[in-house]
């Protein structure tokens, strides 16, 4: 195996015919602790040896090393199985935000991602860490201790049940909701159904929170409109679309359906409107995630880009040692984007 050999500054003071201290002083920027004539020949040395000053001591002696760990995902994890497009926007904004700021991003593989171990965290490589629980372990448990452990930490994507000590940021899903309501409710619809994701964090993950805090804003905004009808919630269970026909039956059947539908995520609104056009059933359908756009799906757009920008600005503001409190942010849903899956009453 053939594997990069990086010059040493014991190998520059040799070449250079000065100690290593000099070396070590000079290159820290003391430039005035030897003559003008040692000053060049360290230079040259440095220049024919392709030597620079190892990051990770620097960093240990200034006691931080411009990087952040980011404990997720990726768009292209074989793991992933739902929300990659949603994961793609995250990581847009993480990555965007972390190069305004000069900041490196050190990405944990799955073995990290997946145990019940810190200590990978704790090695002193990253100044925090954005975290975003994808097991059905407690998801609270490693937060907890790397928060005690001093080490700043922000939770992607987390509303509830937050960690002491950790930042958090996420989608104000009120919002998320508001968007399609106010799109249906201005083409005459009445008659609004909602179906569901996953309720609570025992049904699918920490993912569950997202579904809670949609199914929520949607009772709200129906209740404020005196339009909430109970009948009118089917609960998938799940994000993927295995009950999906079984309630599009059974709403078809009774003789006050709804007209529209707000679904949690878009791969419920395109099973709901397959089905319903298999129906002969002209149903208006709203789908979360906007990341199908040429199967003319009208959908919100949950701001995940937006996410991953501010989750990088919070844990800076953390390290900086602001207030927990200001490290917490709601982000509100992004656009809606209105396609051909809704139409007047």
């Amino acid at each position: 195996m053939r594997r990069f050999r990086k010059a040493t500054i014991k190998e520059v003071a040799q070449q250079a015919g000065v100690s290593v201290t000099t070396v070590s002083l000079f290159v820290g920027g003391r430039e005035s602790v030897c003559s003008p004539e040692t000053a060049e020949r360290i230079r040259r040395a440095v220049e024919a040896l392709n030597y620079t000053p190892s990051s990770l001591v620097s960093s240990v002696q200034r006691r931080a090393t411009r990087t952040f760990g980011v404990c997720m995902l990726s768009p292209l994890d074989p793991e992933l199985d739902f929300g990659g497009h949603f994961y793609e926007q995250l990581w847009r904004g993480i990555v965007a935000e972390a190069d305004a700021i000069d900041y490196s991003l050190l990405h944990f593989p799955a073995s990290v991602r997946c145990g019940a171990s810190t200590d990978a965290f704790l090695d002193g490589r990253v100044d925090g860490v954005l975290y975003h629980a994808n097991t059905h372990s407690d998801p609270n448990q490693r937060p907890t201790r790397l928060a005690s452990a001093g080490l700043p930490t922000v939770l992607l994507t987390r509303s509830q049940e937050l960690p002491e000590g950790c930042g958090t940021v996420y989608t104000d899903e009120a919002t998320t909701a508001a968007l399609a309501l106010e799109h249906l409710w201005e083409l005459g619809h009445r008659r609004i159904g909602h179906l569901a994701g996953p309720r609570a964090s025992g049904d699918d993950g920490i993912v569950g929170e997202i579904g809670l805090g949609r199914l929520r804003g949607y009772r709200q905004w129906l209740q404020a409109h005196d339009a909430y009808d109970p009948a009118l919630e089917g609960f998938n269970g799940s994000w993927q679309d295995r009950c999906v026909a079984e309630l599009l039956q059974h709403w078809s059947t009774q003789p006050s359906r709804p007209t529209a539908l707000f679904c949690a995520n878009d791969t419920l609104a395109l099973a709901a409107l397959a089905h319903a056009r298999a129906l002969g059933w002209p149903l208006s359908v709203v789908g979360v995630d906007n990341a199908h756009a040429s199967a003319g799906l009208t959908s919100v757009d949950p701001g995940g880009e937006a996410i991953g920008r501010e989750s990088v600005r919070s844990l800076l503001r953390l390290i900086e040692g602001a207030p927990v409190a200001q490290c917490r942010v709601a982000v509100p849903a992004l656009q809606l984007h209105i396609r051909a899956s809704t139409a007047p009453v």
